[in-house]
């Protein structure tokens, strides 16, 4: 009896092995492991002959089996003594599959330690891998790449002996309407896309190989001219294949393929030189030094009260003013319309008497022919459109031109519909506050009334103005939290008080805990940005009297900017939304040059909140950056930035100095040259004057963020550049 329960227990202690064992007996594997395939536009990782997705846990499952199989016959080895698996992952990946899912399944790969990859493009292949014996890596086959994953032990986001310059190869990927697709080689500061390298996806999926070498030598070419400038020994070069906002897309994997062979035909070369290799990391290998760890969002997002109704507000019907909708504006100022008398003058605060000193004022011609503008089209409800302004017009019989110059056509110099409204409000009113002017007095009162009442009945009973469904609200909030800041502070209104506090306190809710601002309310992640809005809203309330406590907000908002801050190419630089990261671009945007905007944002934000001086070691080093040759502004396409030009005016004026004066020299110059009704374009062609040009005294929205914001946009910022002076405190 002992001797039978003996056996039983053995036979119990041995049945999952045996299972384990006849499990690994039953896995087959065969060539491709897995497929990242195109099926009815949508891209899915399956097994190879099916179309059926396999989910993240049917992937690791898989893999797991692989990492483990072991058939010496067929050049299986499974894994050795510390788990790393010997069998390499072999992918078949279609040319036009989004490289985001090559990226997760690699990933997946390197999690159950099986660091070998092998992927390669059906479509580039007359001998696609098959059968069930593992592929000889020394000897890549044609249409595949092979490629060595960091090991467990190493991490992915570990260090390496930090290189002399990071290099970024980007892969952007654009609509065959749009031109196909280019790979862009961005240097430590800037980016040049590269000639020659556009591709439609037909040639990306063809057997015919010319054109993808082309456009892989071009990228070679570029990538080693930026090694050679910079003078660098040690390099890494990371490819980043970006996601946009405004759309769900990403690039194809070929494109990838492509920019991971021109990288290696750099070390061939470099080999042949006996130079040393650069460093190559995949779209999702970032091996920079990882950043302080988020603060956890709460397991709930903040909740603000939804769909109760306004409680009447007494300061609201009051400053509601509105001309009948039959009555046309008038041209010029507004200090006698309908026969109003002015009202009592505005009484600032102490942070804006300045904007009401006498005197002269360089360039207040051409301030006030861009407010102008912005008067004669103001919508009768109050608020400015990105795509609608044309049409809010009152000057009639003026000829509407559009854009004269870079980007033409029809509609070319209209932004996003409604998104940006509240925002471009906000700006515009600032450039009428910019000067002086208010509600109360000055030639503009009706229109900042009528632009006051609009804001106040898109804010919300949280605070914030504007809807909330799409991201890019928080900018609408701080730029129209900015506005009214001002218009309260330079009036002396405190009827506007509360309305300030409120948009305040919404600010102060949003911020990520110990950190900075993005999208939305304690989302978790951060941008310099959206913190550099927020930033100077808090500022402008303050300056207007507004009793709120920022020291914290303020200390936080500077550990951002510190934290993103980091050497590169042997110079400080701050970083959008991760160390020393290049600053944002629209999809539809990206042939735009970089600048330092991010550098230029923490010498403001720095300066303003006092988390620093101007003789920091770091700031002076980045004015230095604004000033060099290549980032003064100036009218060449790609150069073009009124964003850029803004945070670069009123960070170089904070300043003071050699520097602003060189600054001030070139934008003064740009804008002053290319304001509509003023550039030798329509001087030629006799358009000097209000009545004879619809676009007289506005700018044309030709630069990196035209798409968005529209002429409105770019009218309302270069009003503000010009202002810097009057404006800054």
């Amino acid at each position: 009896m002992r001797i039978a329960f003996r056996l039983l227990t053995a036979a119990a202690l041995l049945l999952p092995l045996v299972l384990v064992s006849a499990e690994d007996k039953a896995y087959k594997p065969s060539l491709p492991l897995l497929h990242v395939k195109l099926v009815d536009g949508k891209t899915r990782v399956v097994k190879p002959g099916s179309d059926d997705a396999l989910d993240e846990k049917a992937q690791k499952a898989l893999l797991e089996q692989h990492a483990a199989h072991v058939d010496e016959g067929n050049g299986w080895k499974g894994q050795g003594p510390d788990g790393i698996s010997e069998n390499p992952l072999v992918l078949h990946v279609d040319a036009m599959a989004d490289q985001r899912e090559v990226c997760k399944v690699v990933a997946n790969a390197a999690e159950k330690m099986i660091y070998r990859v092998v992927v390669g493009i059906p479509e580039h292949t007359d001998k696609p891998l098959k059968g069930s014996k593992a592929p000889d890596l020394e000897k890549p086959e044609a249409g595949y790449l092979h490629f060595d994953l960091p090991k467990k032990d190493e991490g992915l986001q570990s260090e390496p002996p930090t290189p002399k310059i990071t290099l970024t190869l980007q892969v952007l990927w654009y609509s065959e309407e749009q031109g196909g697709s280019f790979v862009v080689a961005i240097d430590a500061r800037g980016r040049k896309p590269v000639e020659k390298s556009r591709i439609t996806a037909d040639e990306l999926k063809s057997k015919d190989a010319a054109r993808r070498d082309e456009v892989c030598d071009a990228a070679k070419k570029q990538v080693q001219e930026h090694i050679a400038r910079s003078g660098a020994k040690i390099v890494r070069l990371q490819l980043v294949a970006p996601t946009a906002r405004e759309e769900e897309y990403s690039a194809p994997w070929a494109m990838v393929d492509l920019a991971y062979r021109a990288a290696r035909a750099v070390n061939d070369e470099r080999a042949k030189n006996k130079e040393a290799a650069i460093e190559i990391c995949l779209p999702h290998l970032q091996r920079e030094v990882p950043p302080p760890p988020l603060p956890v969002p709460p397991e709930k997002p903040v909740e603000f009260p939804k769909d109760e109704p306004k409680q009447e507000d007494p300061t609201e019907e009051p400053r509601e003013v509105e001309p009948p909708k039959d009555t046309p504006k008038k041209e010029g100022g507004d200090a006698e319309d309908n026969g109003e008398q002015a009202e009592s003058p505005n009484t600032p605060t102490d942070g804006y008497s300045h904007r009401l000193k006498p005197g002269k004022r360089a360039n207040e011609d051409r301030v006030l022919a861009a407010l102008n503008w912005l008067k004669d089209h103001q919508n009768k409800d109050g608020h400015w459109s990105a795509d609608n302004f044309a049409a809010d017009s009152s000057r009639a019989g003026a000829t509407k031109t559009g854009n004269i110059e870079f980007i033409t056509g029809e509609n070319a110099d209209k932004g996003w519909k409604e998104t940006a409204d509240v925002g471009l409000t906000g700006l515009a009113l600032l450039a009428f506050t910019g000067h002086g002017f208010t509600h109360k007095a000055g030639d503009y009162r009706q229109v900042l009334r009528m632009g006051l009442v609009y804001l106040r009945k898109v804010q919300d009973n949280d605070g914030c103005f504007g809807a909330k469904e799409d991201d890019h609200f928080v900018y609408n909030h701080a730029i129209a939290t900015m506005a009214l800041a001002e218009v309260c502070g330079i009036s002396g209104d405190g009827m506007l008080k509360p309305i300030v506090e409120k948009a305040v306190e919404f600010i102060l809710k949003a911020q990520n805990p110990g950190l900075g601002w993005r999208y939305g309310v304690q989302p978790g992640l951060n941008d310099s940005s959206v913190t550099s809005w927020m930033v100077m809203a808090l500022h402008a309330a303050g300056l207007a009297g507004i009793e709120t406590d920022t020291s914290k907000s303020c200390a936080d908002a500077a550990a951002w900017f510190k934290q993103v801050t980091v050497d590169v190419g042997g110079y400080p630089k701050c970083g959008y939304d991760s160390p020393g990261s290049n600053n944002a671009r629209l999809r539809s945007a990206q042939e735009y040059d970089h600048n330092p905007t991010m550098d230029a944002i923490y010498l403001k934000c720095m300066l303003t909140m006092g988390q620093a001086t101007t003789k920091d070691k770091t700031v002076k080093t980045l004015a230095k950056v604004c000033v060099e040759a290549d980032y003064l502004p100036k009218w060449d396409h790609y150069k073009i930035d009124f964003y850029y030009w803004y945070y670069g005016s009123f960070a170089l004026h904070a300043m003071g100095g050699k520097d602003w004066k060189t600054w001030e020299k070139a934008v003064s110059k740009t804008l002053t040259e290319n304001q509509r009704g003023f550039s030798k374009l329509d001087k030629d062609a006799k358009r000097t004057s209000a009545t004879d040009l619809d676009e007289h005294g506005s700018w044309d929205p030709v630069g990196a963020w035209g798409k968005a914001g529209g002429r409105v946009y770019s009218t309302a910022m270069a009003a503000l550049t010009l202002e810097t002076e009057w404006r800054s405190k």
